[in-house]
């Protein structure tokens, strides 16, 4: 399995699907009830149908993987289904909306060239980064719920 880490002061996150699995699990009902509700967590990710030559998306969500397999069932937004916009090539996850929000406007703001360097910085091989997700996740609520649970030091208080 191959996992990419990131510089904490860019704010990048890493994810392996070993973990993401395993708390898939543990929200499907294999732990106990919890009394406290989870965090909440929002993602700027960036989509694309090819690589650096072709058309780039940014968007905004709360759920990732949901909004992933929107995306690449040809579900989401009349622009990335005429497009085909189906390789998610980055993604940031934020605590706050409104920090969510922000960035999503700064990087849509930003010359294609910038965009392109935020990418490379994160997968500069332009790796679908949700290749293996597909088969994981299902909306009905019987794949990756909980996902991208955030550290809780992070978005607590």
């Amino acid at each position: 399995m191959t996992s990419i880490t990131y510089p904490e002061s860019q704010r990048y996150y890493r994810f392996e699907l070993e973990v993401i699995l395993e708390q898939a699990q543990s929200a499907n009902g294999s732990g106990g009830t919890e009394s406290m509700r989870k965090p909440k967590q929002f993602f700027v990710y960036i989509m694309t149908n090819g690589p650096r030559h072709h058309v780039l998306y940014t968007g905004i969500t709360g759920n990732l993987p949901h909004r992933v397999f929107d995306h690449k069932n040809k579900m989401g937004s009349p622009f990335t289904t005429k497009y085909g916009l189906t390789h998610l090539v980055y993604y940031e996850m934020f605590c706050y909306p409104t920090d969510a929000i922000a960035r999503e406007k700064q990087i849509k703001g930003w010359l294609r060239k910038k965009k392109l360097e935020l990418i490379e910085s994160m997968n500069p091989h332009w790796k679908d980064l949700a290749a293996e997700w597909q088969n994981a996740y299902k909306p009905d609520g019987r794949g990756l719920n909980g996902l991208f649970a955030p550290d809780p030091s992070r978005c607590s208080g």
